[in-house]
């Protein structure tokens, strides 16, 4: 059929006709481009919905994990503690002590008394010699006065005799009266080395 015969023109209008989408070759390059770009976009939309589970999931098993770790090793985790309480006196001044009140139950029993509240002097260096120290007890009278220092001598004081002698001599200056036991006396033993009158002692 030659091309230039009325039917094959009747043909070509018939196939590539404008009133009708997708019969020329531009339509048709239009629409696969079209349909390409859908497909790709559904692609890409599957892979940030499975990227978008994979960060989910990471992030789910990162909580898991650092639960898990919080539950086998809560010290961790735990905030660092500075200050801890302790006891004010050991069990052994504590049993001398309840001896001290039994002992002397109108008087006033104090117990770890700094050498600060007890004497000071006017010069800064000889403070600076006792303001840490502290004695183990102090027997006040109904008056608050102090009637004697008591030092409870235990094991840790073995070798430091000289150490005691200076601080009781500082005690000695100031007017008090330093008596040391390495051992829990006896409630008659106590009257007896601190002079309590009968009176006193009810």
């Amino acid at each position: 059929m030659r091309a230039d015969s009325p039917i094959a023109q009747s043909v070509e209008r018939r196939t590539v006709n404008p009133q009708v989408p997708g019969s020329s070759p531009g339509w048709r390059a239009k629409i696969l481009k079209t349909h390409s770009m859908r497909v790709g976009f559904f692609f890409a939309l599957e892979n940030i919905v499975f990227d978008l589970s994979q960060i989910i999931f990471f992030i789910i098993g990162c909580f898991a994990t650092i639960t898990l770790v919080m539950m086998v090793y809560p010290d961790l985790f735990r905030r660092k503690q500075k200050f801890y309480a302790k006891h004010v006196i050991t069990p052994f001044e504590r049993k001398m002590f309840i001896r001290l009140k039994e002992a002397f139950p109108r008087h006033h029993v104090l117990a770890q008394v700094s050498f600060s509240s007890l004497i000071t002097s006017n010069h800064y260096k000889i403070r600076a010699k006792f303001n840490r120290k502290v004695t183990d007890f102090v027997l006040l009278d109904e008056q608050l006065a102090v009637v004697v220092i008591i030092e409870l001598d235990d094991p840790s004081h073995i070798g430091k005799e000289q150490e005691d002698a200076e601080r009781d001599a500082m005690l000695n200056e100031a007017g008090y009266i330093v008596l040391r036991f390495t051992e829990i006396p006896s409630i008659r033993q106590l009257h007896k080395h601190i002079g309590i009158t009968p009176a006193m002692r009810a």
